[in-house]
């Protein structure tokens, strides 16, 4: 095993000068290169890490996450892919590695991810300064001569995509607002959105998810190999559960939601070296993957998932502090039954209560009082400057108009968890005294 590596990858071989379609992360499969490249048992340390593109142009901002948390540093290439400086790239990669070698003799494997024969030149230099040399490519891009000259040579199979592109074969894209990766994409063509978000739509929606990674073949190969990333899960779980978030099973982090969905299945989220995180089938993680403990369910009937389901989907309730809420409701029972100009409404209860009244909560209740339709604000999406404020409410009494919003999010609440906590909401929705 040598002590020390240096990866220089050449973005425009891999994704054949841009004439394939950028349209995730996994067109570039960062992670599984380094998989292949371990497997042959000559990696070491890595050390260094480049990547060689025009980094300035949009259609590469998908892939910056994935630079990040893998530790590549994105090389700067003006021209990257046009015509006149066609193999800045190329020189800038091959000026850089043997400045390497000048630089850190203690990197003993080089590795040159592209398939152009162009680099068979600098793969003679680096052998001849005593270095050992990977190459690693697409099968249908690797030049034969630059094969033979490495010491080892790993062919990599491409993504669907660049596979179906390249033959010409029908597109069979699912256009799906909101999925960027492949494995997703695929996904839809299978799986429905969910209509109404419930405890058991989110439990059974998951359940689609994940065995829909298992049946993909190309997923299925992630998950055993180097594990799906957990922000592709949540790009999933986001579209088809719109609205979602693992507040309203009481979780604070999509990841502490995951080790609890996964537990007792055969899946569990596992750690790939200090930072990255992923999606793993239990009995066979990645040789590197770290399994994080499963966790147990959380309490529904608190006040952060109360307010999380209310905030949810429609009607959309945002309550503010309950002591506002109550102070506000007393202040708009005092209003004119007529329409008046909302802006200057909300401007004369400020006025008027000095220091009593926090603006951000005047808006809050307005806005939820709108929702269940005891208030009118008009027209519904015009701003607040030109919408007329009018009570609907036959019954304008402070209680009336609280226990109007309180019967809605009780209703709301009861339609995710079939049923409520009569205290937890009345301490988020208080009625003041009468009489």
């Amino acid at each position: 095993m040598f002590s020390q590596t240096a990866i220089f990858y050449d973005l425009e071989n891999l994704l054949k000068g841009y004439a394939l379609p950028l349209t995730s992360s996994e067109n570039v499969p960062f992670r599984g290169i380094l998989h292949a490249l371990r497997g042959t048992g000559e990696v070491g340390r890595i050390v260094v890490q480049k990547a060689y593109a025009n980094w300035a142009d949009p259609r590469l901002s998908i892939l910056k996450a994935d630079v990040t948390e893998l530790g590549i540093e994105p090389v700067q290439v003006f021209g990257f892919g046009r015509d006149g400086i066609k193999n800045a790239a190329d020189i800038q990669l091959a000026i850089d590695a043997m400045d390497l070698v000048h630089h850190q003799p203690a990197v003993d494997v080089i590795v040159i991810v592209s398939g152009d024969g162009i680099f068979a030149a600098l793969a003679r230099k680096l052998r001849e300064h005593g270095r050992k040399v990977l190459g690693c490519a697409y099968r249908s891009a690797a030049h034969h001569t630059f094969q033979a000259i490495c010491d080892v040579f790993v062919s990599i199979d491409e993504p669907p995509e660049h596979t179906a592109e390249t033959r010409g074969l029908p597109s069979q894209e699912v256009k799906a607002p909101g999925l960027s990766d492949p494995r997703n994409l695929r996904l839809a063509k299978n799986i429905s959105r969910a209509i109404q978000l419930t405890v058991e739509t989110v439990q059974g929606k998951i359940r689609e998810i994940l065995l829909g990674y298992v049946q993909d073949p190309t997923s299925r190969n992630s998950l055993l190999s180097t594990g799906i990333p957990l922000s592709t899960v949540k790009e999933a779980v986001g579209y088809f559960l719109p609205d979602f978030q693992p507040m309203l099973l009481g979780f604070s982090k999509f990841m502490e939601f995951m080790q609890c969905t996964c537990a007792n299945s055969d899946f569990c989220i596992a750690r790939r070296g200090d930072s990255e995180v992923v999606l793993v089938k239990r009995h066979h993680p990645p040789a590197d993957a770290q399994p994080l403990p499963d966790l147990e369910p959380r309490p529904l009937h608190t006040p952060p998932v109360y307010l999380a389901i209310l905030k949810a989907g429609k009607p959309s309730l945002t309550l503010p502090p309950p002591d506002q809420l109550v102070l506000i409701a007393e202040l708009l029972a005092n209003l004119p039954c007529h329409e008046v100009e909302a802006e200057q409404a909300v401007a004369s209860l400020l006025a008027d209560h000095p220091g009593r009244i926090n603006p951000h909560a005047l808006n809050l209740t307005l806005a939820s009082l709108a929702e269940v339709g005891v208030l009118s604000l008009q027209p519904a999406q015009a701003p607040l400057g030109q919408q007329k404020l009018q009570l609907r409410a036959v019954d304008c009494a402070p209680v009336a108009l609280l226990r109007s919003l309180r019967q809605a999010a009780e209703r709301k609440i009861q339609s995710f968890l079939s049923k409520t906590d009569p205290e937890v909401l009345a301490n988020l929705i208080p009625l003041p005294p009468t009489g």
